[in-house]
């Protein structure tokens, strides 16, 4: 290889590890947007389908669907979270792989730093991540969706 050809591909890997590094930025974007807005939109739709009259019951098919929706709407964008998370973690084994050949060969890419461990919550005992976080509030989401269509469902039976 010559050392243009050598100078090329170590422009491209420069390159491709902007690249990626933009990519994570950006899906780290979305992924907080999103872990603000889904939760949000749980409580206010929520919150809205209850009965306001401490008499009045929410006994409609309609509120059961809502329910069983939203759940579901809810589950699949955690999975597409999940994916994002996946894809970030291969844009990261890649960066890693051009750093090392770029440092062995004197290149101008620093190294990334390693991620810092996730904090410990209840004296250290628990440590809640990226991927943990998401799992919990996701779940929570969906629980949240699927009492609704629980309540809606006994409150139809019980009419």
């Amino acid at each position: 290889m010559s050392d243009e050809d050598g100078v090329a591909s170590r422009a491209a890997a420069v390159e491709f590890h902007r690249v990626w590094s933009d990519q994570i930025r950006a899906t780290d974007d979305i992924s907080l947007k999103l872990l603000a807005v889904v939760p949000t939109i749980t409580a206010v739709g929520i919150s809205l389908l209850l009965p306001k009259d401490p008499g009045a019951q929410l006994a409609t098919p309609q509120v059961i669907f809502i329910g069983i929706f939203g759940a579901w709407i809810s589950f699949l964008v955690y999975r597409w979270e999940k994916r994002n998370i996946q894809t970030c973690g291969w844009y990261r084994e890649r960066m890693k792989a051009v750093e090392q050949v770029e440092l062995a060969s004197g290149g101008e890419l620093r190294r990334l730093p390693d991620l810092p461990p996730p904090p410990g919550v209840f004296k250290q005992r628990m440590r809640i991540g990226k991927s943990r976080a998401e799992f919990l509030i996701y779940s929570s989401v969906v629980v949240a969706w699927l009492a609704l269509a629980a309540y809606g469902t006994v409150a139809l039976f019980l009419k």
